[in-house]
C-alpha cells in the first residue's frame, strides 16, 4: 500500500484492499490511468478528503487488480464503494458529483 501526496489517499491492490477498507469510512475507488472520466473524479475525491476528516480514500487499478472488480461486480469504470467498518454501504458508477458523494460520507459517519 502506497500513499499519494494527500496522507488519506493511498493506493491498494488485490492483496490489500481489504486492509485498507476494514476499518473507519473508506472510499474505494476503482480507476485506470487511460480513464478520462476517473481523472476528471481525482479532484472531487481530493476536496472530499480535504472536507471530510473521518474519510479514507483507497484507489484500486482496474487494469491490475482483476480479482477485486469481480468480486464487487465491478463491470466499469470509475466505480467507487464506500465502506463503513468493512462493510460496503454504497456504491456510485460514472462521473458522480461532490454532492451525492458528500451526502452519503456524511450520511455513514
Amino acid at each position: 500500500m502506497s500513499t499519494t501526496d494527500h496522507d488519506r489517499i493511498t493506493h491498494v491492490d488485490d492483496d490489500t484492499y481489504e486492509t485498507a477498507v476494514s476499518d473507519g469510512l473508506v472510499l474505494l475507488d476503482f480507476w485506470a490511468e487511460w480513464c478520462g472520466p476517473c481523472k476528471a473524479l481525482e479532484p472531487v475525491i481530493e476536496e472530499l478528503v480535504e472536507k471530510h476528516e473521518r474519510l479514507t480514500v483507497a484507489k484500486i487499478d482496474a487494469d491490475e487488480n482483476e480479482a477485486t472488480m469481480e468480486e464487487f461486480g465491478v463491470r466499469s469504470i470509475p466505480t467507487m464503494i464506500l465502506f463503513k467498518r468493512g462493510e460496503p454501504v454504497e456504491v456510485f458508477a460514472g462521473k458522480v458529483p461532490y454532492t451525492e458523494l458528500a451526502r452519503a460520507v456524511e450520511e455513514h459517519q
